[in-house]
């Protein structure tokens, strides 16, 4: 991963410190950039932003924007479920996803152009076990769970 496409895709606040999570990339084959739209889950500000478009260049910065976006917008996490893929190459697609840590839903949304380079990261986020996490402390546990074998909290359904 490139520490440079690392910081050119990062939120644009001090205080958060972080990369920012890309929920929409789209091919601009015209100009030769891909417009990409990312929020930060910090501040929960979005930016939007071009990248190159070239073959090269796209090689080089596409590890960085797919290793981000599987993360969850509300909680910054790596614990997104994808739970529907709607579209076609030529249109683009639709990725819904869920987060098993705060549930919050989201989408992404990626050209066709870009999809194959994703196909495998969706498939490891399809695959993924589904656990719940406690919204009290943290805890990891099973699904289904009713109550956190750690504090004891009631887990809403």
């Amino acid at each position: 991963m490139s520490d440079f496409w690392s910081r050119q895709f990062a939120c644009g606040n001090k205080k958060c410190n972080g990369t920012l999570i890309p929920v929409e990339l789209e091919d601009n084959k015209k100009e030769n950039k891909v417009k990409a739209l990312g929020k930060c889950p910090i501040c929960k500000k979005s930016y939007q932003f071009s990248l190159p478009g070239d073959k090269e260049a796209v090689t080089n910065w596409i590890g960085v924007v797919f290793d981000h976006m599987f993360l969850c917008t509300s909680c910054g996490n790596a614990s997104l479920k994808t739970r529907r893929i709607d579209g076609h190459p030529s249109s683009g697609y639709t990725i819904s996803v869920w987060c098993t840590r705060c549930n919050e839903v989201g989408e992404r949304k990626i050209d066709g152009t870009f999809f194959h380079y994703l196909g495998p990261k969706v498939l490891e986020v399809t695959q993924k076990e589904t656990r719940n996490f406690c919204p009290n402390c943290g805890a990891n546990m099973p699904l289904g769970s009713a109550f956190c074998a750690k504090c004891g909290n009631r887990i809403k359904k």
